[in-house]
């Protein structure tokens, strides 16, 4: 199994700020932003998963 390697991009900045500023005005803004950021990245997973399988 290939081993990942992690470097935090713009788009990480992105989803701790939008995170904590939800969570700071509202706790059903702050699920909503959530799941939103879930479900990108169950996407994101799943693509990388398909990539990976295709060679």
């Amino acid at each position: 199994m290939k081993k990942y390697t992690y470097t935090p991009k713009p788009l990480f900045y992105a989803l701790v700020g939008s995170l904590i500023l939800s969570a700071l005005f509202s706790p059903v803004i702050f699920g909503i932003v959530g799941g939103g950021w879930f479900f990108y990245a169950l996407i994101n997973l799943g693509n990388r998963i398909n990539k990976d399988n295709e060679c």
